[in-house]
């Protein structure tokens, strides 16, 4: 679980910032679908959390150490 962890205050400031935009998408389309009457998309909303993980997986491994 703490091999995860980043040990740098930047990491942790972009740990913060993922979250926060992502966040922000998700609650804003799901806001934006309420507006044009289509409460039935909302569930396409939550998408943009399984590319918000995929993107942070690809830097954490470009910013990680190489195996042995």
């Amino acid at each position: 679980l703490w091999s995860y962890m980043p040990c740098h205050w930047k990491g942790v400031a972009f740990l913060f910032a993922l979250v926060s935009v992502t966040l922000t998408l998700v609650f804003g389309l799901i806001w934006i679908f309420r507006a044009i009457g289509r409460p039935d998309l909302e569930p396409w909303a939550y998408l943009i959390i399984i590319a918000s993980v995929i993107w942070s997986w690809t830097i954490a491994e470009r910013q990680s150490p190489p195996k042995s």
